[in-house]
């Protein structure tokens, strides 16, 4: 957590203590920082944060902590000890913003209550980001990401059609959750900026609440249709054609024409216009037979830049899919 330059950015001057651990907390806190807040990260004395033991690492650096922690200051605190928090007191005399991810009741436990902080600073605000919230039937309970993806049904969205529901590789809901508390924290700034005599507010961000909104759509079809969203593998549910397809040199190219203006530069560029008339009756309803076509024609053209060429010239979505390799 080096520096090599000043911070820039429009949160310059905003001054962050971050306790949380793991992903979704820091995840908040980064963002911020990458604005140009500047923020102290405080870790428990020890192994500190446990996303630290996380893998992938080199030559003993965890590299997930190190990337989720860039752009901040890092010390370490026993909050459970009152020497702890009396330090902690004295760093909150310059801070705006302090963010924590413990399960929801576990810092009044230690004598770090809302009231005790915005005693020392009454315009703290205070970003707390969990599972289910500070208050409900589940506010006591652990959860990490896969737990908060599977509630919110987007688990049941992944995977293909007939199969098992299915995890990303990658803890979606750490990310939005995260982002959900950054906008939280700038909305909460926003109004202390319109009203300078308001006090700092207290952010209740569950993280399960944050899927669970990013995906309302499902409710509303289910309210209004009955319908229930299952996998559907890569193909789009909304408009076709929307999947992934292997070319003829062996790669894989996603390609998405979602409208109907799109859909026709995609036939003149594969050279497909008899798709027009024959299969372009409904959107979502033919793609498997589009699909078939253009699994066809994708082969047939080598190599994947030729599609790529084609494609750009008729101003069609597609992108090869990326493997990401970080060299030494």
């Amino acid at each position: 957590m080096t520096q090599t330059a000043e911070p820039s950015g429009p949160l310059v001057g905003l001054r962050i203590l971050d306790l949380s651990t793991v992903v979704a907390g820091p995840f908040a806190a980064t963002l911020l920082a990458d604005l140009g807040a500047d923020v102290i990260k405080v870790e428990l004395p020890g192994k500190g944060d446990p996303l630290r033991e996380l893998a992938p690492h080199k030559n003993d650096v965890p590299l997930w902590w190190k990337v989720t922690n860039r752009n901040k200051k890092g010390i370490t605190l026993d909050l459970r000890k009152p020497e702890g928090r009396a330090l902690l007191k004295r760093l909150l005399a310059d801070r705006d913003v302090l963010i924590e991810n413990f399960r929801s009741g576990t810092l009044d436990q230690w004598g770090i209550t809302r009231e005790w902080l915005q005693q020392i600073k009454p315009k703290l605000t205070i970003l707390r980001v969990t599972g289910f919230g500070q208050t409900g039937p589940y506010r006591d309970r652990p959860g990490f990401a896969r737990i908060f993806e599977a509630m919110s049904g987007f688990t049941r969205m992944c995977g293909e059609e007939g199969g098992s529901p299915l995890h990303l590789g990658y803890p979606i809901s750490d990310a939005i959750g995260g982002l959900f508390g950054a906008v939280g924290v700038l909305s909460a700034l926003y109004r202390l900026k319109q009203d300078p005599q308001a006090g700092g507010q207290e952010i209740d961000c569950s993280m399960t609440e944050a899927m669970l909104r990013t995906l309302d759509f499902l409710a509303i079809e289910y309210d209004q249709l009955g319908v229930v969203r299952t996998g559907s593998g890569n193909r789009s549910q909304y408009a076709a054609p929307g999947n992934i397809y292997a070319t003829g040199d062996g790669k894989w190219a996603s390609i998405a024409a979602s409208t109907q203006s799109i859909f026709e530069r995609l036939c003149a560029a594969l050279e497909l216009k008899e798709l027009l008339t024959d299969l372009r009756t409904d959107f979502a309803e033919t793609d498997f037979g589009i699909l078939i076509i253009l699994v066809q024609t994708l082969k047939n053209l080598r190599p994947s830049c030729r599609i790529r060429d084609n494609l750009r010239v008729y101003a069609v979505y597609f992108r090869p899919i990326i493997v990401l390799i970080i060299a030494d």
